[in-house]
């Protein structure tokens, strides 16, 4: 992403995110983060969206995970 190569840095973005979909570490939200960055950089807005519930029920998992213990 550092090298504005958006649409490269967000397929491995993806492929990050499949790989560990069911993951709730601050790893996953921070790839999260990283991939609606690159999708506000292509002006993918609408994808934007969908991408930004995705986190915060990754960011409500995380932290209910804490609270239960």
């Amino acid at each position: 992403m550092q090298g504005k190569k958006f649409a490269e840095a967000l397929e491995y973005y993806e492929n990050c995110l499949r790989i560990t979909k069911k993951g709730t570490t601050l790893d996953n939200i921070a790839v999260q983060v990283n991939k609606i960055a690159c999708l506000l950089s292509l002006e993918k807005f609408d994808k934007v969206v969908i991408e930004c519930n995705d986190a915060l029920r990754l960011i409500k998992n995380f932290r209910n995970r804490f609270e239960e213990k």
